[in-house]
C-alpha cells in the first residue's frame, strides 16, 4: 500500500509542479516500476486489490465532479488524470502477474473487480474528450495507454493462447459489474 501511495503522490507532485514533465513519460522506468509493483501486490491480493479498488472511487468522482462544475479546471484535472492512469497502469501490471503467480477462484474475482473498475473509466475518457480542448490533453492521452496497457495484459492472462484460465469467475464478475458478456 505504502508503495503505491508513494507513486500516487509522486505523480501528484510531479504533475502540480510542471504538468509536462510526467514520469509515465518516461518507458523504461515505468516498465521498472510496474515491474517492481506487481510482485508485492499479488503476495497479499486480497487487501491489495481491495486497498486499489478503494482509490478508483474518489478519484473518477473528483473528476466528474470537476467536469460538472462547468468550469472546466484543467490544471486539477490532469493532476487527478495523472493518479488515475497510474493506478490503471498498475492494475495492468497486477493482472498481467496472474500467470506468474497462484490463482484461485476468488483471485480470479478479485481481477475482475479491478479490470471492470479500469473499464469503467472508458466512460471519463468520453466525456473528457467533450470538454474543452479534452483531447489535446496529454494525461488524457497518457490514461488512453494506461488503458492500451491493460487490455494487452488482460489479453494475455485471460484471452490469449497462452492464457491458462479454466474457470468463468472473471467473466461472471465483468458481466455483473459493466454488462460485458
Amino acid at each position: 500500500q505504502t508503495y503505491i501511495m508513494s507513486k500516487l503522490q509522486s505523480a501528484r507532485a510531479s504533475l502540480q509542479a510542471n504538468p509536462s514533465e510526467d514520469p509515465l513519460e518516461n518507458e523504461e522506468q515505468l516498465v521498472d516500476q510496474l515491474d517492481s509493483a506487481s510482485p508485492l501486490c499479488r503476495y497479499q491480493y486480497d487487501r491489495m486489490a481491495e486497498f486499489l479498488l478503494s482509490l478508483f472511487d474518489p478519484l473518477v468522482t473528483q473528476l466528474q465532479s470537476l467536469a460538472g462544475q462547468g468550469t472546466a479546471m484543467p490544471a486539477q484535472i490532469e493532476v487527478l488524470e495523472g493518479e488515475l492512469a497510474w493506478l490503471v497502469y498498475i492494475v495492468g501490471a497486477v493482472v498481467g502477474a496472474r500467470g506468474t503467480s497462484r490463482s484461485s477462484e476468488e483471485h480470479e474475482l478479485l481481477d475482475g473487480d479491478l479490470c471492470a473498475k479500469v473499464f469503467q473509466t472508458i466512460k471519463w475518457i468520453e466525456l473528457r474528450q467533450s470538454l474543452p480542448n479534452g483531447t489535446a490533453s496529454a494525461t488524457l492521452q497518457r490514461l488512453e495507454l494506461a488503458l492500451l496497457y491493460v487490455f494487452q495484459y488482460f489479453r494475455k492472462a485471460y484471452i490469449g493462447e497462452q492464457s491458462n484460465v479454466t474457470s468463468t469467475n472473471l467473466y461472471t464478475r465483468l458481466a455483473e459489474r459493466v454488462g460485458i458478456t
